[in-house]
C-alpha cells in the first residue's frame, strides 16, 4: 500500500470520528481532508485537481434544495402542507 493510500484512509477515519464526536457534518471534514491530502501530503496531485473533481452543478442543486426546504420549514409552509395532506386523506382506509 502506498503512502498516499494510507494517508487517505487515516484522513477518512479521522473525518468520520470528528463528525460523530462533534456532531457536525462528516462531509465538511471529508472535504477539508481532501484539501489537506492534495495540498500538504500529496502535493503532486494539486489543489486544482480537487476543485476540478468537484461536481459544481450537483453541489449548487443540493445547496438550493436544502435552502428551499429550510425556508419552507422555518416559515411553516411545510407543516401546513403536511397538515392539509393528512386532512385530505383522513377517511382513506389503508
Amino acid at each position: 500500500m502506498s503512502a498516499g493510500v494510507v494517508w487517505f484512509l487515516i484522513l477518512l477515519v479521522a473525518s468520520i470520528v470528528l463528525g460523530v464526536l462533534l456532531k457536525k457534518n462528516i462531509g465538511m471534514f471529508a472535504v477539508l481532508s481532501a484539501f489537506i491530502l492534495a495540498g500538504l501530503i500529496e502535493p503532486e496531485i494539486g489543489i486544482s485537481a480537487v476543485f476540478n473533481a468537484w461536481p459544481s452543478k450537483l453541489f449548487l442543486t443540493l445547496l438550493f434544495v436544502f435552502l428551499w426546504f429550510g425556508f419552507a420549514v422555518t416559515n411553516g409552509a411545510l407543516s401546513c402542507l403536511a397538515d392539509k395532506v393528512v386532512w385530505a386523506f383522513r377517511g382513506v382506509p389503508w
